[in-house]
């Protein structure tokens, strides 16, 4: 879990954007080959996109479970709700990716023949986006807490929600104070 919260933001980024762009380059270099060895070259390119994704999902756990862990238990949270907002959140749009990559691959764009099945998927990515919402909203109150050691109101963590949800971007300038935290803590728990 500590990986994550001293990685680089340069590290970060191309460990999540870099491989995807990667994987489209392939994806796009792989038109010229033979149509026999496209599609299991697709199917392993979009599995591959599993890994960006599970990484951006441990960045934010690492994070919002151990700063919350080693902030004053003053003003520290519960961590349970957080920690079933990343499972179930992972977890949907995950099952998300693979039902679509299963299921539509064969249908014409835009054909949802089955409403309760267009209902299901639509109330599946709901849920999903609310609970990745939630931890990005616990992700940027423990990283604020962390950093003034007080409590909070909402209006002091408003932009590093932000940040953690405009990721590729926000990375660059949360990453470091997420570092810088590390740091302080670790040494923190060194003077005990």
């Amino acid at each position: 879990m500590r990986i994550f919260l001293t990685l680089k933001h340069w590290q970060l980024f191309l460990l999540t954007i870099g491989v995807l762009l990667l994987v489209s380059l392939y994806s796009g270099f792989s038109i010229v080959v033979e149509e026999e060895y496209r599609s299991a070259s697709d199917a392993v390119a979009k599995f591959i996109t599993i890994v960006p994704f599970l990484i951006y999902y441990l960045w934010i756990w690492s994070i919002g479970a151990w700063l919350n862990k080693h902030i004053d238990s003053k003003i520290a949270t519960k961590t349970v709700y957080f920690s079933i907002s990343i499972v179930v959140s992972c977890f949907l749009f995950f099952f998300l990716s693979i039902f679509n990559f299963i299921y539509w691959q064969d249908q014409p764009v835009g054909m949802y023949e089955d409403f309760w099945l267009f209902f299901l998927q639509a109330f599946i990515i709901f849920l999903a986006i609310s609970t990745w919402l939630f931890a990005l909203t616990f992700l940027a109150k423990v990283v604020v807490r962390a950093e003034r050691e007080a409590f909070i109101t909402p209006s002091e963590y408003f932009s590093e929600f932000v940040m953690a949800l405009m990721f590729p971007i926000g990375v660059w300038f949360l990453q470091p104070r997420i570092n810088a935290l590390f740091e302080k803590l670790k040494r923190k728990e060194v003077d005990l």
